[in-house]
């Protein structure tokens, strides 16, 4: 799906939580290569959450049963509330954000992410990889005030690749 080349600075396990007041407050992202026992099956997240495969495959089975098979370019979201799989293939990467549950209620409540279309196809655009590398550094070092700016910013992050499609 997607020639573009991932720097392998990209391809990494790195990811950053952080929290401003409550659990349902919690945002994050970060990098992530997948191994064997990564798998996951019949998960449900309290959270929203959205991932940009960079490398390799898995197979996605959203909420509704249906199963699609993810390559580099494609995008997925885990809504919350609803059940999901996730089987990984060998070499997998993906980038991904954590919106929380406060948060994470708005792509679904204003249509952004749609419940029937939880997987869609951005491509890979390196500006965009870059921007969550930036917003994993900037999360890691910021003070408490300036959480609530950065959770704005994973949202708007996930409104960028939606709209790439």
């Amino acid at each position: 799906m997607s020639d573009v080349i991932v720097p392998s600075t990209l391809l990494r396990t790195d990811a950053v939580y952080r929290s401003f007041g409550t659990r349902a407050q919690r945002i994050g992202c970060g990098f992530w290569l997948a191994h064997p026992s990564s798998d996951e099956s019949g998960v449900i997240n309290p959270f929203c959450a959205v991932s940009l495969v960079l490398r390799g495959s898995a197979v996605f089975t959203d909420h509704r049963r249906v199963r699609t098979t993810l390559r580099p370019g494609m995008a997925y979201a885990r809504l919350p509330g609803r059940r999901h799989s996730l089987v990984y293939g060998p070499s997998y990467a993906e980038c991904w954000i954590d919106l929380g549950v406060a948060v994470g209620a708005i792509p679904e409540t204003t249509s952004l992410i749609h419940v029937e279309r939880t997987v869609f196809s951005p491509g890979i655009d390196l500006s965009l990889v870059r921007r969550i590398d930036r917003t994993l550094t900037a999360l890691r070092a910021a003070d408490v005030a300036q959480l609530p700016v950065l959770a704005i910013e994973l949202l708007a992050i996930v409104g960028a690749l939606v709209s790439l499609e």
